[in-house]
């Protein structure tokens, strides 16, 4: 599966700020679904193994982040993300955005774009393509910031 991804709006029929019904009647119900009494950001997240994506949801139950998996397309400015070579991604994106930077555990941020990129390797083997993108909805990472500091 390919979704379009908007920045800070959300990807293919799926918005930030959608309830889990809303998610629900797109997507039917999901795969799994986890609930996190620790995480400040968010408080449950639906997977839907089967489309190669998660929904997370803050504890108002309105999207918050997605997260696209290996066997997901995520179309942006003609790219799929999750096939140019991270390297190259990096590259295209700091063309277009100068503030991005590494986050703990994440190959880079990109705050104009508004998502995270994760790859498997270590050692940033130019042939390899994200792991994983997640997207997220404005002042996200702020949020999260402030909650992890609270």
């Amino acid at each position: 599966m390919e979704y379009d991804f908007q920045p800070y709006i959300g990807a293919g029929p799926l918005r930030f700020g959608m309830t889990t019904d809303e998610i629900t009647n797109i997507l039917g119900a999901p795969d799994m679904i986890e609930y996190f009494s620790n995480v400040p950001e968010y408080s449950l997240e639906y997977a839907y193994d089967r489309n190669g994506f998660s929904i997370y949801f803050n504890k108002e139950g309105c999207v918050e982040a997605m997260l696209f998996m290996p066997n997901t397309g995520l179309i942006f400015a003609g790219k799929n993300l999750k096939t140019v070579p991270l390297l190259s991604l990096r590259s295209w994106v700091w063309e277009n955005d100068r503030e991005i930077e590494e986050v703990e555990g994440f190959d880079f941020c990109s705050y104009r774009f508004g998502f995270f990129t994760t790859s498997l390797s270590t050692n940033h083997d130019p042939d390899t393509s994200a792991y994983s993108i997640m997207m997220f909805r404005r002042n996200y990472v702020e949020d999260m910031r402030a909650a992890a500091n609270a």
